[in-house]
């Protein structure tokens, strides 16, 4: 993926992005969502769009929209401030302690997929009671 994003932006050929964040898009799978759309012409901007409600964005078109240098753009992870608060995040992300760097014991949480102990088989289903067995 990374030699993917670092080949669109050095050529500048992204041309808008829209993120639905949390927003889950397809009822059959849960996954984080974005419309990427680029061009074969060097694009001077960005136009990225934010979608906090999906059916507003669905009915309406409404989101959260903003443009930002395609120079910014390059082949590490692609993260995109716009709308309120977005100039405290900049200033943030140009901090060059982060806090990963002072705390010795962050801990994410459970990557769903990550580890096959957290995936479970329903083997059977009845008023009152489930039995699941680890997938290992």
């Amino acid at each position: 993926m990374a030699r993917r994003c670092a080949l669109l932006a050095a050529g500048r050929h992204v041309s808008e992005v829209v993120h639905f964040g949390h927003q889950q898009v397809f009822s059959t799978a849960t996954t984080y969502t974005c419309l990427l759309f680029c061009s074969r012409a060097a694009n001077p901007t960005v136009r990225v769009a934010r979608v906090d409600d999906l059916a507003a964005w669905q009915a309406t078109g409404q989101a959260t929209t903003g443009e930002i240098e395609s120079n910014t753009l390059s082949g590490a992870e692609w993260n995109f401030a716009i709308g309120q608060g977005s100039a405290l995040f900049e200033k943030l992300a140009q901090m060059p302690v982060k806090l990963g760097d002072v705390a010795e014991r962050i801990f994410q949480g459970i990557i769903p997929g990550a580890d096959k102990v957290y995936t479970v088989k329903l083997l059977s289903s009845e008023e009152g009671s489930t039995m699941l067995f680890p997938e290992l």
